[in-house]
């Protein structure tokens, strides 16, 4: 068993790791709609000053479900 200042250290390896890795922003119905703009503005600002992309996904789609599997499509076009 490790002291407590290797786990320590071992832990903050391990999120070094996972903050250097590219995560996506998802957009549902969870963001107000008079947010989505202001967000993905920032998003794209933001990338595009460190020389990248911004990877975003959109999640309320109006029948993304067909077949009833899983909740929270949009309601409407």
């Amino acid at each position: 068993m490790g002291s407590a200042a290797e786990s320590d250290r071992h832990a903050a390896d391990a999120l070094r790791l996972l903050s250097a890795q590219p995560t996506a922003s998802w957009f549902g119905d969870w963001v107000p709609t008079d947010r989505v703009t202001g967000e993905v503005s920032r998003l794209v600002g933001d990338a595009a000053a460190q020389g990248g992309y911004p990877v975003l996904v959109a999640y309320a789609v109006p029948g993304r479900d067909c077949g009833g599997e899983s909740a929270g499509g949009a309601a409407s076009a």
